[in-house]
C-alpha cells in the first residue's frame, strides 16, 4: 500500500495490516495525492514496481492482494476498483 501525503484519507499502517493480513508492501511517500499516477507518475511507477517486486518469484496461488492506494486493490487474477472510485466529482 502506498500512502500519498495529500490523499483525502491516509490509511495508517495499523489499519492496513488489519484490513490486509497478507500485506506485502506499505510505504508513505513524500508527494502526491489521489491523482498521483497523473501528477507524480515517477513516484507512482516506483511504488507500483516496489509493491510487485516481491511477487515475481511466487506462484499465483501464493500471491496476496496488493493495494496501490486506498481505492485500488490489485489481486493476482483481477483488478478491483470500487464503483464510487470512478464517479465524477
Amino acid at each position: 500500500m502506498s500512502v500519498f501525503p495529500r490523499e483525502l484519507y491516509q490509511a495508517p499502517r495499523s489499519w492496513a495490516e488489519r484490513a490486509y493480513p497478507n500485506l506485502i508492501y506499505f510505504n508513505e511517500v513524500d508527494r502526491g495525492n489521489h491523482f498521483a499516477a497523473w501528477q507524480e507518475p515517477e513516484v507512482f511507477t516506483t511504488e507500483v514496481r516496489a509493491a510487485f517486486r516481491s511477487l515475481r518469484d511466487r506462484p499465483p496461488h501464493q500471491q496476496p492482494a496488493v493495494v496501490i492506494s486506498s481505492t485500488i486493490e490489485v489481486r493476482p487474477s483481477h483488478v478491483d476498483i470500487p464503483d464510487d472510485a470512478l464517479e465524477d466529482g
